[in-house]
């Protein structure tokens, strides 16, 4: 395979992974939006927080240091000792899903049994299902291996898909019974991931003794393989694995082991952030991706800022410096607009469930990190394009540490402000971000003849600024005079919306050209990919 081929195929499993995680979050949003009417806040928390934490932390623990050496180390070893390396993940998974299920159960403060049934048998199913899915790995990594790309997506899209039937249906029919069909639907899910990854193998081998030699474990070969430097590999990114998990679930750990809010509010703040996350994911997603693929042409990490040319230099501070401001933008709209319709985004989707004070707090206040979030993005883009390999290591250690930082401020938050406390420390975290990625910026180009972007104006046009604050007085002063969401009201305050939205795209279009020629150029280079 020659090196184009493989940077296809890396791209294409970046690709993959992406549309995973969109479908995982649009599978969430749409499984919350169904049960949200049937079942209350308490059931909702333990589903979304504490039944998903035990899920993720058994699975990512178990599996994602051997798939990681398996993977990043094929070269060196032979299917047959790597393939038994990988069934160690059977036992594993049995220990770290007992340990976990035994902490669920036995040490965490546990729900009403009157409000919320079925709550220690889903702590045993949820493990279960996790070690149902560990068995298919072998083919797994088979496949990923010997680039069954669409493979992967395919298979884990419709166990997604079932799972999110099921939910919907059955908590429709048995809403009193929600967390048993949560753990049972997930069981159902992963016995169909299993089967279905080891037919499709079975079909494309005829179901010839290949099959059987290609997945088995070579007994014969135990010993040996056990002795290997695969081994000692998976112990290596079993340790980083661990740290990983703690810094991704960092909200859910502090919810589920320190207790800082009740049941109904982890309902209530993992529903907000779900769909709060969607816009960032759909609108802001693409545009980083384009970014980093511009400055990865633009820029060539293994030069020092000063041996680069000097029109690629301007280039990537042009492009960075205009997204950037397209981003600020973006979030100002977010902010004004997310702000001020909050109330009725909340009702649509969530109904009576999501109408309340706290919920409409949260919603307001990610407003504001989404903002925060959509520069972070972009300025990232530009770090990680720019940095050579040492320097990368340099600012993974920065980020471990903001990332514990942001565990610290986490608890403190929620003690002081409650639920809101989770959005200030993530606000916090994603400023210490942007502040590291300015900071690298800044000093890449303080070598050359060539402005960082930072130095350049990122203020969106005084236009643009007054029509968001002129948008954001009148729609307030609208929602004075029409406070409930009556019809004639909810319509009276979409129609103003409408019209103040209207007034800002306006605006930006004929003051922000720079910025409408840059979306219209990604529009292009995307249509122009597809066709």
């Amino acid at each position: 395979m020659t090196n184009s081929d493989l940077l296809a195929n890396s791209v294409k499993h970046v690709s993959f992974g992406i549309i995973l995680q969109i479908c995982l979050r649009i599978a969430t949003f749409v499984v919350n939006a169904c049960i949200l009417r049937v079942i209350s806040r308490e059931v909702l928390g333990i589903i979304n927080v504490r039944l998903t934490l035990l899920y993720s932390s058994i699975q990512f623990i178990s599996r994602e240091a051997f798939r990681r050496a398996a993977i990043s180390d094929s070269k060196s070893h032979n299917w047959s000792n790597t393939v038994n390396v990988i069934w160690l993940n059977v036992p594993v998974s049995i220990i770290v899903g007992s340990f976990f299920s035994a902490i669920w159960i036995y040490c965490l403060h546990k729900p009403d049994p009157q409000l919320v049934s079925g709550y220690d048998s889903a702590s045993v199913i949820i493990p279960i299902s996790v070690l149902v899915e560990i068995i298919a790995e072998p083919a797994y990594i088979f496949g990923q291996l010997n680039s069954f790309l669409k493979l992967r997506i395919i298979i884990e899209g419709l166990a997604i898909l079932l799972k999110c039937t099921l939910m919907i249906i059955l908590t429709t029919k048995y809403p009193d019974n929600a967390v048993s069909v949560y753990a049972y639907s997930q069981l159902v899910s992963s016995i169909f991931y299993t089967l279905i990854y080891y037919t499709y193998f079975y079909i494309y081998f005829n179901g010839t003794i290949t099959f059987t030699e290609t997945f088995a474990p070579k007994i014969n070969n135990l010993w040996n393989s056990l002795n290997s430097d695969l081994v000692v590999l998976v112990y290596s990114f079993f340790k980083q694995t661990v740290v990983k998990q703690l810094l991704t679930e960092g909200e859910k750990l502090v919810m589920t082991f320190f207790n800082p809010l009740t049941f109904a509010e982890q309902g209530i703040y993992e529903v907000i952030n779900n769909l709060s996350s969607l816009p960032a994911r759909f609108i802001f997603q693409p545009i980083e991706e384009s970014g980093y693929i511009l400055f990865s042409q633009l820029i060539d990490r293994n030069k020092p800022a000063k041996d680069q040319e000097k029109t690629n230099l301007i280039s990537a501070c042009n492009i960075l410096s205009v997204m950037l401001k397209l981003m600020i933008t973006f979030g100002s709209i977010v902010v004004v607009f997310g702000y001020r319709f909050s109330d009725i985004v909340l009702l649509i989707y969530g109904g009576s469930k999501l109408s309340s004070d706290i919920a409409l707090t949260l919603m307001r206040c990610q407003c504001f990190y989404i903002l925060l979030i959509a520069i972070n993005g972009v300025s990232e883009c530009f770090t990680f394009a720019a940095m050579n390999n040492t320097e990368i290591s340099v600012f993974n250690k920065k980020m471990v540490r903001l990332s514990f930082i942001f565990l610290l401020s986490t608890f403190v938050f929620t003690k002081m402000f409650g639920s809101p406390g989770f959005i200030f420390a993530n606000c916090l975290n994603m400023t210490g971000r942007i502040f590291e990625s300015a900071i690298f910026t800044r000093k890449y180009y303080a070598n050359t003849s060539v402005k960082s972007p930072f130095s350049i104006s990122l203020i969106p046009n005084v236009l643009v600024l007054l029509s968001l604050l002129a948008s954001f007085v009148f729609i307030s002063i609208i929602e004075v005079f029409f406070p409930n969401i009556a019809t004639v009201h909810f319509i009276t305050r979409l129609c103003v919306g409408f019209f103040f939205f209207a007034i800002v795209l306006l605006t930006f279009l004929l003051k922000e050209q720079s910025l409408v020629a840059f979306i219209m150029s990604e529009f292009r280079k995307r249509k122009n990919k597809k066709e």
